[in-house]
């Protein structure tokens, strides 16, 4: 618990911040994180590029999420044939097409909008699997340019990559383009 609370209180206002887990701790201070995030009130765009939407809600059930204050972008579910219909959840077609994934941030953004403009944050977990589907560049063009329409419309953001799995490239490009860095203890 205390890594999910030094994470909330790094994060402030819209700033964007680059988590660097421990694979062996991250997925239960995720969750603590989550619920320490909607207890503020919050919003979560939880964007999984670890879990399908079916796994993660056994997950999130487990830690007392409020499924009212959290919807999902899934990368995963159709790849795997497993993208069940939710009014939660909305699905990438493919983890290589990186413009559904945008697209689909866009669409739950617009959705929290009109609930709660300005209580929103968006968990990006896990952006070190992006490598899985697509090139190198790619993947960093991208991430530059999704953190950046993130900070236009002015939300705050956790992007979690595990140490153990890191692409020191990116690292870099994260630690030159967040506003924090926490890591996870070794």
């Amino acid at each position: 618990m205390a890594q999910a609370n030094l994470l909330m209180d790094s994060l402030k206002g819209s700033s964007i911040m680059l988590y660097r887990a421990v694979q062996n701790e991250y997925r239960e201070d995720v969750w603590k994180l989550i619920k320490n995030i909607q207890q503020k009130g919050f919003i979560i765009i939880y964007i999984s590029n670890i879990k399908c939407y079916e796994d993660l809600k056994v997950e999130y059930k487990k830690y007392s999420i409020d499924e009212n204050l959290i919807y999902f972008v899934d990368i995963l579910s159709k790849k795997f044939m497993r993208n069940i219909p939710s009014n939660k959840c909305f699905y990438v077609d493919s983890p290589a097409d990186l413009n559904s994934i945008v697209s689909n941030f866009s669409a739950v953004k617009k959705i929290c909008d009109k609930t709660q403009p300005s209580k929103s944050l968006v968990i990006f977990d896990n952006i070190n699997n992006l490598f899985l589907d697509n090139e190198k560049s790619t993947i960093l063009k991208f991430v530059y340019n999704f953190i950046a329409r993130i900070r236009k419309v002015n939300l705050p953001a956790i992007f979690i990559s595990l140490k153990e799995h890191a692409d020191p490239d990116m690292i870099i490009l994260l630690e030159s383009i967040t506003d924090t860095e926490i890591s996870g203890q070794s």
